[in-house]
């Protein structure tokens, strides 16, 4: 940093220089200009305002270079940012507290960039006239119904509340709150339990703490993991702890991994159906959301048939009239063949046409009639009418299931 120091000796003969460098390196909008009481300027920005006691005034132009005057040669500061408030000390206590003169103040003060004192003397107009139109208005008030009220007014009666620099209603505010800390749990979670994940083959006994999980907030990332795993018997120890969870939406990933996942080992699967009738109140639901994959409209035969034995392996008793509608379904279908008669002799040589086939399959499905074999104890073959004849009989009596007693 270039800098120009005046001993007091010296400053007679430094003078002339001062002036020569300042004159040198104009300044575009100097922040605070220092007089000399030999009658010459500083222009710049004024560096050291809280130096207690003060030695030197140190001043640095707009070309960077540091000028540090002795106080005995200074005469008076002059701060653009400053004079204001200067002026405004010395004025203020000279004037009149009437609405002429607040009025005079606050539109002075508006000039000079002086909110808040603009505000305090508008607001004491109000004090001394309460129905001052301008006054008001330049306040942000509006008059309704007869009556100023303040935009602050306004917002808490339609029930917003100031959060920060904005107007906002307290359900707003719950919403983004909430989902901030939902945020950081599963952040805190994820963290948590990938750290379990990476030390499960070489700690055994994490397979046990993560089984133990119950916390609520940690099902999302355990659905996370549980379908993001390559591993089978870690999936399973993520079932497992989905439902030692026990929570509704827990025991749903479950069932929807059962289902939707794809999961390529069967014992898994099975696992899947087990920890679901540890939840004998979730059974209905998760016997609904399996039925639905029973309708031949939106899925194949295989769907249909890995739909039953779920509803059969978790028991789910009040999915029998569904099941008896999709012991036979037919399933349409589509696809495009290439026909041969059908030659396009394009530009590029021999094109063989395309047609679009439409079919329907008619299936039997033998794992749907298992799953009523083993929900009713009886056995009806694929009878769709003497399955229902039964059905419509046993509701007539107080025992729905025989093999229950």
């Amino acid at each position: 940093m270039n800098r120009l120091f005046f001993p007091p000796l010296l400053f007679r003969i430094a003078y002339f220089p001062i002036c020569c460098i300042v004159a040198a390196f104009p300044v575009s909008s100097p922040a605070d200009t220092l007089v000399l009481k030999e009658g010459g300027i500083v222009r710049g920005e004024f560096l050291n305002p809280d130096d207690v006691p003060r030695a030197a005034y140190e001043m640095r132009t707009d070309s960077g270079i540091v000028l540090s005057v002795p106080v005995r040669y200074f005469e008076r500061l002059r701060s653009k940012e400053r004079e204001p408030l200067l002026e405004y000390g010395r004025t203020v206590p000279l004037l009149k507290d009437t609405v002429a003169s607040n009025m005079e103040i606050a539109r002075w003060c508006e000039e000079q960039g002086l909110s808040e004192q603009r505000r305090l003397h508008l607001n004491r107009v109000v004090q001394l006239d309460p129905d001052h139109a301008v006054a008001r208005q330049r306040l942000g008030h509006q008059r309704i119904d007869g009556l100023w009220t303040t935009r602050e007014e306004q917002n808490l009666a339609r029930g917003y509340v100031l959060d920060g620099l904005h107007w906002r209603t307290q359900q707003e505010i719950d919403i983004e709150q909430a989902a901030a800390r939902k945020k950081a749990t599963l952040s805190r979670w994820r963290k948590e339990l990938g750290k379990m994940r990476a030390a499960l083959p070489s700690n055994p006994a994490m397979k046990e703490k993560i089984s133990a999980i119950k916390a609520p907030e940690a099902a999302a990332v355990l659905s996370e993991m549980l379908r993001a795993e390559g591993s089978a018997d870690a999936r399973m120890i993520y079932v497992r702890a989905l439902s030692n969870i026990g929570t509704p939406p827990a025991v749903q990933e479950i069932a929807r991994w059962s289902m939707e996942g794809n999961e390529p080992v069967n014992d898994v699967r099975l696992s899947c159906f087990d920890e679901i009738r540890k939840h004998p109140a979730a059974i209905p639901l998760i016997g609904r959301y399996y039925a639905s994959f029973l309708d031949p409209a939106r899925c194949d035969n295989a769907t249909v048939n890995r739909a039953a034995v779920a509803i059969a392996k978790i028991g789910a008793r009040t999915m029998v009239p569904e099941l008896i509608e999709a012991l036979s379904t037919t399933h349409r279908w589509k696809k495009k063949i290439v026909n041969q008669g059908n030659v396009n002799l394009g530009s590029g040589g021999l094109v063989w046409g395309e047609e679009t086939v439409e079919g329907e399959d008619r299936f039997d499905n033998q794992d749907v009639r298992r799953a009523l074999v083993e929900l009713t104890g009886q056995d009806f073959s694929f009878d769709k009418n003497a399955w229902k004849n039964w059905l419509m009989q046993s509701r007539k009596t107080p025992v729905f299931d025989a093999r229950r007693g």
